[in-house]
């Protein structure tokens, strides 16, 4: 503690670090993938803080993504899942399974 910080606030900046990595896209994730990832484990506050999340993770995404989810009634990060992937959610009793852009399938053919 010889920077002058208290042990709460180093604390606070630790759990803060924690939170950013793991509120981060992994490479090549796709939105629907990290959507359902973040809204799954930190639930959905009502505003599109996971798209706009991904979307600066990816600065190769379409500027108007967000103009273009809401227009498909994705109007929060839950929204998006249920209104703009709805015909991508798998059924229930599916397992859910990897983003294919980041667990491509091993090419068995020797």
């Amino acid at each position: 503690m010889g920077n002058g910080m208290s042990i709460g606030d180093e604390a606070e900046q630790y759990l803060a670090s924690l939170a950013q990595v793991a509120g981060a896209p992994e490479p090549h994730e796709c939105l629907r993938c990290f959507l359902r990832r973040m809204v799954s484990r930190c639930g959905c506050d009502g505003r599109l803080r996971f798209v706009r999340r991904w979307q600066e993770a990816n600065p190769s995404s379409p500027a108007q993504l967000v103009a273009d989810l809401e227009e498909r009634d994705g109007y929060c990060d839950c929204e998006v899942v249920l209104n703009v992937f709805r015909d991508e959610i798998p059924a229930p009793t599916t397992p859910l399974a990897d983003c294919p852009s980041m667990h491509p399938r091993a090419n068995t053919s020797a």
